[in-house]
């Protein structure tokens, strides 16, 4: 009998290794054979005891290089099909498709496979994720995440089948999740000497503020470095998203404050942030919904380009292009219907559940968006 884990190992430790192949797709070997002939396998299928893991298995590791070939053209990544909707999914769905049309996630979760051939776990969303995208990126038809869906409630307490979900509270709860899982599978040797603290996601989609408090009393600051997350944009008195920002980095005044310089107690301070390291994806939203759930109905313009620059500690230029944007349809954040646009290779796409159609730029551009998903720039 073949030790399929020496199989796997063996595999592992090729270093052209990656993502497992579902053989229901394929009839016969033979038939698994001729599809992959063109590919670089790390050990062709070709003797019983190849032959055996494979049949045995279900799956087979094959090259990093098909995991990107399906998901990529070049170094642009491919437009995905919709999503069906599953009861309410509208949220999830929107949420993925500006994820899966950004080139950094998709790199990091095909990328992932030293994890996905060794990962038991039925619950994993960093793996349910990866084969979504494949499926996304390959099928010509509508695909169900139906895993993703039915694992919800193993990550987010306050889920609720056929409830519609806030697409803005469902992002920063799946952050966390695939930080989690990141954060599980690495030593304690890790955290404690490489400084490990973050999964790849967070690599992707946070930054950093420096945070400065100055006491009014004693003229003396506070500094403090805190991550970005996504981050929320007022819409008092703003009419396009650069408002937003400058209202968001406005200098704040906390009347009771207990500054640590002096160690007075609720004395007057000034609060300022400025950008310390930009994320390679920023995410904004707008704060379109009251502490009761109801929407703010205003328009708010804004441009394919983003300029940070005022904002940043050094004062370095630093500029984002947007490819993706959430509109959110209905009067309540858990009521109503979102849909997703992305850039794309210079054309434009919306996706609308299992519905995706070529679409002009003013649909990315709308002044009635949700959240928005914008990429760093070389500049």
């Amino acid at each position: 009998m073949v030790n399929i884990e020496k199989f796997k190992a063996e595999e592992i430790a090729t270093e052209n290794c990656n993502p497992r192949l579902d053989l229901s797709n394929f009839c016969t070997i033979e038939r698994f054979l001729e599809v992959t002939s063109g590919m670089n396998l790390a050990e062709r299928i070709a003797g019983s005891t190849e032959r055996y893991a494979v049949w045995t298995c279900r799956q087979v590791l094959l090259t990093r290089e098909w995991g990107i070939r399906r998901c990529f053209e070049g170094d642009r990544v491919l437009v995905g099909t919709g999503f069906f909707n599953l009861g309410n999914t509208c949220f999830l769905n929107s949420t993925l498709q500006a994820l899966f049309h950004n080139n950094d996630v998709v790199k990091w979760l095909e990328n992932d496979f030293h994890h996905r051939v060794g990962c038991t776990k039925d619950d994993c969303i960093t793996c349910t994720l990866h084969y979504l995208c494949l499926d996304s990126k390959s099928s010509k038809s509508a695909v169900a995440p139906e895993k993703l869906v039915s694992n919800l409630n193993c990550f987010w307490k306050d889920y609720k089948i056929n409830v519609q979900q806030d697409a803005q509270e469902f992002l920063c709860i799946l952050f966390n999740r695939l930080n989690d899982e990141f954060l599980l599978r690495i030593s304690d040797e890790q955290v404690v000497q490489e400084g490990v603290n973050e999964g790849p996601i967070s690599a992707i989609t946070e930054g950093s503020f420096t945070c400065e408090i100055h006491c009014t009393s004693c003229s003396k600051a506070s500094v403090t470095t805190q991550p970005i997350g996504l981050l929320p944009l007022p819409l008092e008195k703003a009419t396009k998203v650069e408002d937003c920002l400058q209202i968001f980095f406005t200098p704040e005044l906390i009347n009771e404050y207990n500054c640590p310089m002096c160690c007075k107690t609720q004395v007057a301070a000034i609060k300022r942030l400025k950008l310390r390291e930009p994320p390679k994806v920023l995410i904004c939203y707008l704060k379109r919904f009251n502490a009761n759930g109801t929407k703010i109905f205003k328009n708010i313009s804004v441009q394919e380009t983003l300029s940070v620059s005022d904002f940043m500690e050094t004062g370095t230029p630093c500029n984002y292009s947007m490819f993706g944007s959430i509109l959110h349809g209905g009067k309540r954040s858990k009521i109503g219907h979102y849909v997703t646009v992305v850039k794309n290779n210079e054309k434009f796409y919306q996706f609308n559940d299992s519905q995706v159609q070529q679409v002009t730029e003013n649909e990315l551009l709308t002044n009635k968006g949700y959240i928005y998903f914008y990429k760093l720039n070389n500049n």
